[in-house]
This record gives C-alpha cells, sequence and structure tokens, in this order.
C-alpha cells in the first residue's frame, strides 16, 4: 500500500478524476499546479502528483503590461482592489489560459473568481466552477415515485447493485455496445459518488434508465421500447429530467443522449420541447425559467442571446392567438419563425407577456394537479 499526504479536498480531487474517466469531462491542468504539487509533496510519494502528470498541461504565462485580457478579467474579479497579491495574479493567469486556449472552462476554489462566475462566462463564454461542483447533490428521497399505468404500477427511483446485470442487459438490447459501457453509459457502485442514476421499474424488471453526471448539463437514457407502457416510462425519466433543469430566473440547458433505435423516447423528447443539437446527434433543451413582459424584456432577449446565441425579434407584437408565429435568429443567422406555444415549450419552463394576452389564475389542489398537469412547471 502507498500512502500519499491527505489533502483538504482529497474527496472533491477523486470526484474530479472519477467523472473524467467516465467522460463526463475532459481536464487539463497548468504548469502552475504542477509545481505546487511538487512544491507540497516535499519528496515524499504522492498518488495525486503522479495522477497529475499524465494530464495534458496549459503553460501559464507572466504578466504583461499590454494584456488586455487580464485588464478585463482583473476589473471583473477584483473591481475594488487597487494592488494585486500573488495568488490575484495566479488567478488571473489561469483565467487567461482557459481564455486564449479555448477551453471549456476553469475550476478553483476561490471566492472571488467563483462570485464573479456569471459574468466572466457571459463575457468570455468559459465556465468557472467549484470543485464539488463533481460531486453529486441529489438523495434517495428525492428520486422516488409511483405512478399508475394500464399493465400495472410503475415506481421510479435509483438502482441498486443489484439491478447492474439488468440495467446492462437493457442497454445492450438498445444497442449499446461494450466501449460505450465504460464511457458514462454504466453506474459502478464507485461512481455514485459524482453521477445519479434512475430506473423505472414495474416489479423486478427495470423498463427504463438514466443516468447524469453531478454537473446535470448531460443525461443519457434509454427506454424498453417492447414493453406496453413505453411512452409512460419514457415521459416519466423526461419529466424527471425537466424537473431538475428547471429553476425560477436561470438559464440553462440541457444535453440528452439516445441510442440510435430509442424511437418512442426521442419522440416524446421532441415533444417536450427537446430539438436537434446543431453539433451532433444528440437533443438540447433550453429553460429560460422566467416570465418575459415590457420591462424586462430588453434584459431577457440579452440573456438569451448570450446565453443560446438566440435572437428574438425587437418588435413586441401584440397577443393575438397561441399559434401565432414570433421571428427569431438561428445561431446560423437565419432568419425564422416559430408558433408563440412551440416556442415556449422549447423554452419552459417560459412565459411570454405580449400585450392584451389573458390570463387566468385558479386554485387547484395537488391531487387534482399531479395527474392533470404532470408536475409541469410550465
Amino acid at each position: 500500500m502507498i500512502w500519499g499526504p491527505r489533502r483538504e479536498r482529497n474527496d472533491e480531487a477523486i470526484a474530479l478524476f472519477r467523472a473524467e474517466r467516465l467522460n463526463f469531462c475532459r481536464l487539463a491542468i497548468s504548469d502552475e499546479l504542477l509545481t505546487e504539487l511538487k512544491r507540497h509533496s516535499s519528496g515524499k510519494t504522492d498518488p495525486i502528483l503522479d495522477l497529475a502528470n499524465t494530464f495534458t498541461a496549459f503553460p501559464v504565462g507572466m504578466d504583461s503590461e499590454d494584456d488586455t485580457v487580464i485588464e478585463k478579467l482583473s476589473a471583473i474579479v477584483f473591481r475594488n482592489k487597487t494592488s494585486l497579491s500573488k495568488n490575484d495574479s495566479s488567478d488571473l493567469r489561469h483565467l487567461r489560459t482557459a481564455i486564449t486556449n479555448d477551453l471549456a472552462g476553469l475550476i478553483t476554489n476561490d471566492d472571488k473568481v467563483l462570485s464573479a462566475a456569471g459574468e466572466i462566462e457571459k463575457t468570455f463564454g468559459i465556465q468557472v466552477v467549484s470543485s464539488d461542483t463533481f460531486l453529486r447533490t441529489e438523495t434517495s428521497g428525492q428520486l422516488r415515485t409511483a405512478f399508475e399505468a394500464d399493465q400495472g404500477n410503475l415506481h421510479l427511483g435509483e438502482p441498486s447493485d443489484s439491478d447492474a446485470g439488468d440495467i446492462r442487459a437493457l442497454l445492450t438490447r438498445c444497442g449499446v455496445g461494450p466501449a460505450e459501457l465504460t464511457m458514462g453509459w454504466l453506474q459502478s457502485r464507485s461512481d455514485k459518488q459524482v453521477a445519479t442514476a434512475s430506473v423505472v421499474r414495474r416489479g423486478s424488471k427495470i423498463l427504463g434508465y438514466m443516468i447524469w453526471p453531478a454537473l446535470r448539463q448531460n443525461r443519457i437514457a434509454v427506454v424498453d421500447e417492447e414493453t406496453a407502457d413505453s411512452r409512460l416510462v419514457a415521459r416519466a425519466l423526461l419529466t424527471q429530467c425537466l424537473d431538475v433543469l428547471a429553476g425560477p430566473g436561470r438559464l440553462s440547458s440541457i444535453h440528452l443522449r439516445l441510442p440510435s433505435r430509442q424511437t418512442t423516447l426521442r419522440e416524446i423528447a421532441l415533444g417536450l420541447g427537446f430539438c436537434a443539437d446543431r453539433s451532433g446527434a444528440d437533443l438540447v433543451k433550453l429553460s429560460f425559467g422566467s416570465v418575459i413582459f415590457a420591462k424586462n424584456r430588453a434584459d431577457s432577449l440579452s440573456s438569451l442571446a448570450a446565453f443560446a446565441d438566440l435572437r428574438l425579434g425587437s418588435e413586441w407584437p401584440a397577443f393575438r392567438e397561441i399559434d401565432q408565429q414570433v421571428a427569431f435568429m438561428a445561431p446560423n443567422g437565419d432568419r425564422l419563425h416559430q408558433p408563440l406555444e412551440k416556442l415556449e415549450t422549447f423554452l419552459s419552463p417560459a412565459l411570454f407577456c405580449f400585450p392584451g394576452r389573458p390570463a387566468v389564475i385558479t386554485p387547484i389542489e395537488y391531487k387534482y394537479a399531479q395527474p392533470l398537469l404532470r408536475h409541469s412547471k410550465q
């Protein structure tokens, strides 16, 4: 047995490495990190240092007086500071490295950098997250529910360790190959720290399966399409997926990966507002999580354009009908039109309060709302 130093965030580091192994993310490190790890190892055998040496390392350059990226970052992160410490300068260099090398983001535990994450993403297009982002937060109680079906009640919940063989068999029947099973499709016992899985079952038979990493941006789902209740199973998984995605006042997106033969699951997903991802074969769903009205229209549409490269027309039309055409500019530059109802479904939960749009508020008991609305936040 090899012993090494037990660092303060050891569990978070292990979770991060597990997420990378499952193909939930791709890791790269800075040469400055390697230097720090070597300094703290003090000549002892250090497994974390050995592991870090296996990743691609990016050089973190020194500050320069004419570095406009550093200046912009400093104004965002340290706007009230007149002089920067050595650690402050290091944080800015790491951010610049991620930006100039076109990386997805930066993992840091610096409170000031994390506080500015939203503005950094809006300005430079990179995500800034903490190391505990890769640790799952759901509990088993949040994932349990039961619902009626023609062939008998169905139950949605987390799989047990004994379900691994049945899940593997379901994935194989659905066309998932052996190589894919090792790349995030199948959850092992040690992966429960960084990924959450749910199954829909009738009795002991598993009819549907979904898994997602702690970041929650990507999901993998399959349904046994030979069962009579395949559409209900698909809707149960996707409804749970959207419940986790949706949040008031929060723009977010989710990518859904399906095997090629999942026609039922794909059909239900399209009806719930998913659409084809222009960068691949996955499905993508945007969530606006807000009500758009005259006073917040400019800020809302600006946020939508920055987040999803989706630009709605500057005109704010009067409401005529739920199927009226709404103009928008697609990411490829084409000017398109969609019915209002379809646009709200694509961005759900979202509501466009055009002038003259009627509305009714009425109380409804939970026992009636559940089967009628299926817990739809829209």
